[in-house]
């Protein structure tokens, strides 16, 4: 399984779950870890689905450029990384609400669908257009808190295709001791893991 995403900690991740991970940049070379960049979205995400498929051998591509700043070439990059490879699951956690240039990525993801490897991607939480979930090819994932368990979405607006209501984490939990502010609360890419796993 692949996951793709900004800034993984490799380091953060096998301390929140015991459990090391392949990271890599979008060009499959190794990344640096950056001690004060630990506990990003990126990480957070990637833990919660290394939790969920703790039987599943996980690498995990890191974007971002010197800026902090992830671009759609880097995207592309990433997912080219798994073209005719032996992946089942693409899984990702960030995406784009701009419709201009988004052409590359339309071709990309299905080419890798084309090629059996399932796309899982999280809408937003404002129930914005995002891609790549928003593409009928791309199962789209978002959080609604108010169903039960995972549900199939037949008409929506963003484009999603299932949500998950209310889901236990043990990431979330051991984060939200050190501020349940940030993560307390769900969304929808943190529900990627969740829907992938049921």
């Amino acid at each position: 399984m692949a996951i793709i995403d900004n800034y993984i900690s490799k380091n953060e991740v096998a301390n929140l779950i015991g459990k090391d991970i392949t990271v890599i940049d979008a060009h499959g070379n190794s990344i640096k870890e950056y001690k004060w960049a630990e506990m990003t979205h990126g990480t957070v995400c990637t833990s919660i689905l290394a939790e969920k498929f703790e039987d599943a051998n996980i690498t995990a591509v890191s974007l971002w450029d010197s800026h902090m700043e992830i671009s759609l070439e880097e995207v592309c990059s990433a997912f080219q990384l798994f073209e005719k490879s032996n992946f089942k699951c693409i899984c990702l956690s960030i995406g784009i609400h701009n419709w201009i240039h988004l052409h590359a990525l339309y071709n990309i993801t299905q080419r890798i669908v084309s090629d059996g490897i399932q796309i899982l991607s999280s809408g937003s939480n404002d129930e914005k257009i995002t891609f790549p979930a928003a593409y009928p090819w791309v199962l789209g994932v978002k959080y609604m808190p108010y169903i039960s368990g995972i549900k199939r979405i037949y008409k929506s607006e963003d484009g999603c295709d299932i949500a998950t209501g209310f889901f236990k984490s043990q990431v979330l939990e051991k984060l939200s001791i050190r501020n349940s502010f940030l993560y307390f609360r769900r969304c929808s890419s943190h529900s990627l893991g969740c829907s992938g796993a049921n």
